[in-house]
């Protein structure tokens, strides 16, 4: 099976005063259908150096086919979380490493683009579809990208013209704001998206 990392929540526990790292078993479910292992990556309160020299270290242990960023967590909610994400997608861009951002994951590729996030209405809890093709999808998210990151194109967007999903110029990224892990059954457009980071 091909390894992929993936990112993981952050969840407090006020009854224990406990941070916890999570991942919900959908990703799991998902990854190994489509014959990929997933391996969790460790919320770490450490400088971006430290971060960076970690994800090396992972990559230089494991050969990950790519990396998945996934949603929860608000951008700056835990900061900790922030660091890791905006550090992997430096070793990712320097590396030319595979990378797929949902949800939160989208809205980091364009945090660390330069591009600030701007609130969003009757996105949360729903369902729309996509305004260049016929297929519906989730939404779970409070923010939306403000406008097209640098050396992206716009792939999709929701009727209402928020940003839904985007695609990199020259490197293998790609980020939809839709969560294709809480879908009874992957769409062929989703699954499209994996074979072609993840499963050349």
């Amino acid at each position: 099976m091909n390894p992929v990392l993936i990112s993981q929540n952050i969840y407090y526990d006020p009854l224990r005063n406990q941070l916890s790292d999570q991942l919900d078993h959908r990703w799991l479910r998902l990854l190994m259908s489509l014959g990929l292992t997933p391996l969790p990556i460790p919320n770490l309160e450490q400088s971006t150096t430290a971060t960076l020299n970690l994800i090396g270290e992972i990559f230089n242990l494991v050969n990950p086919c790519g990396v998945i960023l996934t949603g929860g967590n608000d951008f700056g909610l835990y900061p900790s979380r922030d660091l890791l994400e905006l550090a992997i997608l430096e070793f990712c861009h320097i590396n030319c490493v595979p990378l797929l951002g949902v949800c939160r994951g989208m809205q980091a590729m364009a945090v660390y683009a330069g591009v600030p996030l701007v609130s969003v209405l009757n996105h949360a809890g729903t369902t729309h579809n996509l305004q260049s093709k016929h297929l519906w999808v989730n939404s779970f998210h409070n923010f939306a990208l403000s406008t097209c990151p640098p050396d992206y194109d716009v792939s999709d967007r929701s009727p209402d013209g928020v940003i839904e999903s985007i695609r990199h110029h020259h490197l293998p990224w790609i980020g939809c704001m839709w969560h294709p892990e809480r879908t009874l059954q992957l769409s062929p457009y989703d699954s499209s998206i994996f074979h072609e980071l993840f499963l050349l």
